[in-house]
């Protein structure tokens, strides 16, 4: 039997086909949430697996049924499906359900405004250029969350989230000086610097991210940590399919397969910080 090796989308509506379209033993339902989150509303029939003990171990989940992983507005179960899904044990198919209960109940959440980050931007350099503003921008908005809940218990995290983006943009800066589209370039310090960090990774601008922490009011702990989820794993695709591409250099694929491997780290750090909210 082959073994899953990706996970798929799904919005509620196909969920629901889904469900009614297959008997009961042939798929779960994960709920990925927290234990209150749970009790206050859940899907009927869905087992609750919160998503960092899930991380340490999928042990106890049927590897013969397609699992559904379901979380608040989906950040989690994404972050639950990636992971599932490498490894690479599981004979069905490993689903997300986007929108999360919210788009179950019909609360649909608004989703950050998108931009098309890199349609005059295939170059080798263009590509670094564009990725670094990015880290900036993700850095600059875990600064300004740290700011705002600096006496949170989730505090720590944002602050350690931010400094890794630096380190980040230090490694894709390094690649960069070492294209021919190199000369006169700037000391790192300077470079970056000079960046705006308008943007984060998969295009969310960093205006209007930071506007959302503003309209946070309900269990900040979790929204915030959902929204760091979603970033790194903007940033872990970015990397992982660019490292699929091409190069001159073969060690700028290994550098951007470096990174996405570090960015399922962050994501590990951040589900291990759900257990504080």
């Amino acid at each position: 039997m082959k073994k899953t090796t990706e996970f798929k989308r799904m919005d509620a509506e196909a969920l629901k086909r889904h469900m009614d379209g297959h008997h009961e033993k042939e798929y779960l339902l994960v709920d990925v949430r927290q234990p209150a989150e749970y009790e206050t509303h859940h899907i009927p029939g869905a087992l609750l697996k919160p998503l960092p003990q899930l991380m340490q171990s999928f042990d106890g989940l049927p590897l013969d049924k397609d699992l559904i992983f379901y979380c608040h507005v989906g950040s989690r179960s994404q972050a639950a499906a990636m992971t599932a899904a490498e490894e690479a044990v599981f004979e069905k198919e490993i689903f997300t359900l986007e929108g999360g209960i919210m788009g179950w109940t019909g609360k649909k959440q608004a989703p950050m405004p998108r931009l098309t980050v890199f349609e005059d931007a295939w170059t080798l350099s263009g590509f670094l250029e564009t990725a670094m503003n990015m880290e900036k921008g993700a850095e600059r908005f875990y600064r300004a969350a740290y700011e705002k809940f600096t006496k949170s218990n989730f505090a720590k995290t944002l602050d350690v989230l931010a400094g890794v983006e630096t380190a980040h943009a230090r490694l894709l800066y390094d690649i960069y000086a070492r294209t021919g589209d190199a000369r006169d370039l700037p000391p790192f310090e300077t470079f970056y610097q000079d960046l705006k960090g308008d943007i984060l990774e998969g295009g969310e601008r960093f205006d209007q991210c930071v506007a959302r922490l503003g309209e946070i009011d309900v269990n900040p702990c979790t929204a915030v940590l959902e929204f760091a989820l979603d970033i790194e794993f903007s940033a872990y695709d970015l990397y992982r399919t660019h490292a699929n591409l091409k190069f001159d250099d073969a060690s700028v694929a290994e550098a951007f397969l470096s990174v996405a491997q570090a960015e399922k780290k962050h994501m590990r750090m951040i589900t291990a910080a759900l257990d504080q909210c």
